[in-house]
């Protein structure tokens, strides 16, 4: 059966040393910032506070939700941060990140990877939006200016490798 054209983000499955592969480190993401962040989606450091990364950012590590005090002054605890989110006093928002080199994470090609591809590094294909709050983020198969490394394919008895397959990624 062929994969199904239907990426997801980046999913922590695996840590290379064993362990929790789910360790996330907490980064400022700033009020008011004008683009949603959704789990699963890759982001990056500019002055200090985590953005959404585009297509060939070095990433800092893959966003997991976020803590902030909302306008209203009710604590909240996100799996997106939706864009403009004005904090109490405008204070920055705390970014769960999982920034570990050793995680794997699966995610989706938009396009025919083979068993060549293993080693390489290609470039995120940062399509907006989300599937019930995941990332639609997924990785393109061109590796010019690429940050994420292919380590292997996915072997759970239903991906293919092939157009749309599933691989599992390290962050350069």
């Amino acid at each position: 059966m062929a994969n199904l054209n239907n990426p997801f983000g980046f999913i922590p499955v695996k840590h290379l040393n064993g362990g929790d592969c789910f360790r996330t480190e907490t980064m400022r993401l700033a009020s008011g910032y004008a683009t949603t962040i959704y789990n699963g989606d890759a982001v990056k450091l500019v002055s200090g506070k985590v953005e959404r990364a585009a297509a060939t950012d070095t990433p800092v590590g893959i966003f997991v939700g976020c803590y902030y005090i909302g306008a209203n002054g009710e604590t909240e605890f996100e799996n997106t941060w939706e864009a403009s989110t004005a904090t109490k006093g405008a204070v920055d928002a705390e970014a769960r990140v999982i920034m570990d080199k050793q995680v794997l994470f699966k995610a989706q090609f938009t396009g025919t990877p083979t068993v060549a591809s293993i080693g390489s590094s290609f470039t995120l294909a940062p399509t907006a939006g989300a599937v019930e709050g995941r990332s639609k983020e997924g990785v393109t198969v061109t590796t010019t200016g690429g940050v994420y490394k292919l380590h292997d394919f996915l072997d759970d008895g239903v991906n293919e490798i092939g157009q749309y397959a599933v691989g599992l990624f390290l962050l350069s």
